[in-house]
């Protein structure tokens, strides 16, 4: 994906945001490179894919951050309850605002 990004944001801030206007979120964040930060509030693998789970603060969703396949190999050395910086492409919203290929930038 390289180091290059198109918006910058908290997950509070993306959820609100498409909490809000889904479609003028849409229009911001689709297939967007987005660097995500936020407290982890849970860490899952699937089919061998580290996801994510950044807490906001609406009572419902979340932001999933579906990791590429050499970030999952990393998923052990995170935590929940931790800050962290990810970053990945939107691919929308369905309760949870999704990103995919998603990276850690920092831990």
């Amino acid at each position: 994906m390289g180091s290059t990004k198109d918006i910058s944001l908290t997950a509070d801030k993306i959820m609100d945001d498409f909490f809000s206007d889904e479609s003028k979120a849409n229009k911001r964040y689709l297939d967007k490179i987005i660097e995500v930060s936020g407290i982890i509030s849970e860490l899952k693998v699937v089919k061998e894919k580290g996801i994510i789970t950044l807490k906001t603060t609406q009572d419902f969703g979340n932001v999933l951050c579906h990791l590429s396949e050499d970030t999952s190999q990393d998923i052990q050395a995170l935590s929940e309850g931790q800050r962290i910086t990810l970053k990945g492409v939107c691919t929308g919203y369905l309760m949870d605002v999704i990103l995919v290929k998603s990276e850690v930038i920092n831990e």
